[in-house]
């Protein structure tokens, strides 16, 4: 049996949650297998911000040491 190629992919977000009055931003890595299924999943980054500023500052850092967005 042979063993499936995978990939490696990012998936980064910023949101804000009225309950915990807050905003987020989380870096999550997906292992995609060659048929497009996700394989594995782990969530790398997360932090708590409390302004819009300071979270989008994090998410600009991020993407940037993550090269999610090509």
């Amino acid at each position: 049996m042979s063993k499936q190629k995978t990939k490696i992919e990012y998936e980064l977000t910023l949101r804000f949650e009225d309950e915990g009055d807050g905003f987020y931003v989380d870096m999550r890595e997906d292992e995609i297998m060659e048929d497009g299924d996700i394989g594995a999943t782990e969530y790398v980054e997360g932090f708590t911000f409390d302004s819009y500023k300071e979270a989008l500052e994090k998410y600009y850092e991020l993407d940037k040491q993550y090269g999610v967005t090509p």
